[in-house]
């Protein structure tokens, strides 16, 4: 989880960058939300502009770092009966509970980690096409669409390696 904070501190470090380079140059009312088409339809001071896009990456990060080591804690404590898991009685068994259950927190942490940088990154690549669109005397938000369906692919890829690795992990009973 080490790695996780700090990849998230990085990436709210870009958010409080991105914010203090565009701030001043940001007009007092800025277009805060786009319709599908990328015009606005939702405007704010820009103060209210620049604390949401930081507090939103902020609270992305604490909030993932929390799923993170819950998911942990909870594979670490509890009970055999609610892990599924194919050939469970012998995954589980004493001898092999320990090692079992730190593989599952592995994969799960794995996941978590590069899905929260996913997404703490959209966060800030979102902010960055926002806050570009304010520049112009007339906003209009453009190529956002792409990288929400790439952001969109990446989890879905994110989601197959995951499924991947545990059935890797868990589908043969070793010898």
């Amino acid at each position: 989880m080490k790695r996780s904070a700090v990849a998230y501190s990085v990436l709210i470090c870009i958010s409080v960058i991105q914010t203090i380079y565009y701030y001043p140059r940001l007009p007092d009312t800025v277009a805060s939300h786009f319709d599908g088409s990328g015009s606005p339809d939702a405007w704010c001071g820009k103060a209210v502009f620049a604390g949401f896009g930081i507090g939103t990456a902020v609270f992305i990060a604490f909030l993932l770092l929390g799923v993170q080591f819950l998911s942990v804690f909870l594979i670490a404590n509890m009970p055999a009966s609610v892990i599924n898991l194919p050939n469970k009685d012998h995954w589980l068994s004493p001898a092999r509970n320990q090692q079992t259950r730190a593989d599952i927190s592995g994969i799960i942490t794995w996941f978590w980690f590069y899905f929260g940088c996913a997404t703490e990154g959209i966060i800030v690549l979102i902010y960055q096409l926002a806050a570009q669109a304010n520049l112009g005397a007339e906003p209009q938000l453009t190529g956002a669409g792409r990288f929400v369906l790439l952001y969109c692919s990446l989890v879905a890829l994110l989601l197959a390696v995951t499924v991947v690795r545990f059935y890797r992990r868990f589908k043969v009973r070793p010898t």
